[in-house]
């Protein structure tokens, strides 16, 4: 019979793997949408051409049939001859592919306020991996060197080796924060250098794309001073009064604050995306990536307190309620706001809806338990390894598909983390 313990193990790692899985549908359309829209849009114009051309010499032809039997000769040429212009004067579509497919992706990129407060959600929520007086990054570091320095050589024993080191919580908790740092990173560096609407993107080469970017970058600095000199101000600010700044924030009450906020700002980054993005593109099955990711989050949260769903569901007093209780309640609360602004995106495409159905169904097995959960019960064993796996291999292809703003946001990272807990100075 599957225990509490392992109940929360499943559920927690099975959000995690999902919440890695949503920006993957974007750094997708990012890399490869503009390129695929203007093959499309290529071929489209091929094809009209040609269809004009045979429009145009079925009208010579039958221009000549009626020249030969010497009827209306006049008329049927002025006929042709207007057949002729027309198809001249249609203009080229291929010309135009790249400038719409570029300005398509760039019209399916979540705003970069949305894309900060869902990075915001995902640092704060691994906080613990930024503060210098907690050791949980140490500990992980510290597990995969170990790990590197006793293997043994060869393939199965390396394989081992892996799945031993992905075992380990604080290691997990390491690879979630560098696939979201890595996604959502890469997605705001683009947008600040201007990457999601390049038109090199489809055509070009890599220094004409790094000129393009390094002119945009200049422009954006000399036609709004304003914004440079308020961040400067402000990051002024912040360091002149970091001291006492971070008397406050250590303070317990403070912190437990910040991390009450974690599901608000995930949900206002996603309701943020979901409007003002158009439903087509990789948005549908972003949607239902996030919608049950999130889903399952709540689930883990009241398996994780040992909630009982009659207290959290039915009864709605806020007298004599514990905190946990009302905790739940917000988070189901703004998973309902999340789902009446994704719900238009998933219905758009049918087999979104029983995607979602597939991927939310072992959720309820495990929650339910007892005969629901019975047929799945001899796979549950093997089930928390296979997906530690999975988030490695996904972080694995997020940071590799994201291309170069992807190497900078994770390269940022590992620089943070290296000065915080001094980790090029660890003994293992």
């Amino acid at each position: 019979m599957l225990g509490v313990s392992d109940a929360t193990l499943l559920l927690g790692r099975y959000g995690d793997l999902l919440g890695v899985l949503t920006a993957l549908p974007l750094l997708s359309e990012l890399k490869f949408g503009a390129l695929l829209r203007s093959q499309e849009q290529s071929r489209e114009a091929l094809r009209k051409k040609a269809q004009e051309t045979q429009e145009t010499e079925t009208a010579l032809k039958e221009q000549q049939e009626s020249s030969a039997k010497g009827k209306d000769k006049k008329k049927d040429d002025k006929a042709a001859s207007a057949a002729t212009d027309e198809a001249s004067a249609q203009p080229d579509d291929g010309t135009l592919a790249n400038d719409s497919a570029a300005a398509d992706v760039g019209a399916t990129i979540p705003p970069f306020w949305a894309l900060a407060c869902m990075l915001l959600a995902e640092v704060i929520s691994s906080m613990q991996l930024l503060d210098p007086e907690d050791k949980q990054t140490r500990r992980a570091v510290g597990v995969v060197l170990r790990a590197q320095q006793n293997g043994k050589e060869g393939f199965s024993n390396a394989l081992k080796t892996v799945e031993k080191i992905l075992e380990d919580s604080d290691v997990n908790e390491l690879l979630r924060l560098t696939a979201a740092w890595a996604g959502i990173g890469a997605l705001l560096i683009s947008i600040i250098l201007g990457l999601h609407r390049q038109e090199s993107m489809v055509i070009g080469s890599p220094m004409k794309v790094m000129k393009q970017v390094v002119v945009r970058v200049f422009k954006g600095m000399l036609l709004a001073p304003r914004l440079w000199l308020f961040t400067l101000l402000g990051a002024w600010v912040v360091l002149a009064n970091r001291s006492v700044l971070l008397k406050i924030i250590n303070k317990s009450a403070i912190k437990e604050l910040v991390k009450s906020s974690v599901v608000l700002w995930r949900t206002i980054g996603t309701v943020g995306t979901a409007m003002n993005c158009p439903r087509t593109g990789p948005m549908p099955l972003w949607a239902t990536l996030t919608l049950v990711a999130g889903m399952v989050r709540v689930a883990h949260y009241v398996t994780f307190e040992r909630l009982s769903w009659d207290v959290v569901t039915k009864n709605i007093d806020i007298e004599g309620v514990s905190a946990n209780v009302c905790a739940a309640r917000c988070m189901m609360a703004l998973e309902a706001w999340a789902f009446l602004a994704l719900a238009p995106h998933i219905s758009i495409r049918r087999h979104m809806i029983l995607l979602g159905g597939l991927l939310f169904a072992p959720c309820v097995c495990i929650v339910m338990g007892g005969p629901a959960l019975a047929p799945l019960e001899p796979y549950l064993e093997l089930a928390g390894p296979r997906l530690s796996i999975a988030v490695a291999v996904v972080t694995l292809c997020t940071v590799f598909m994201g291309g170069f703003p992807t190497m900078m946001a994770v390269i940022l990272l590992a620089q943070v983390l290296i000065r915080i807990h001094k980790l090029d100075t660890m003994k293992y």
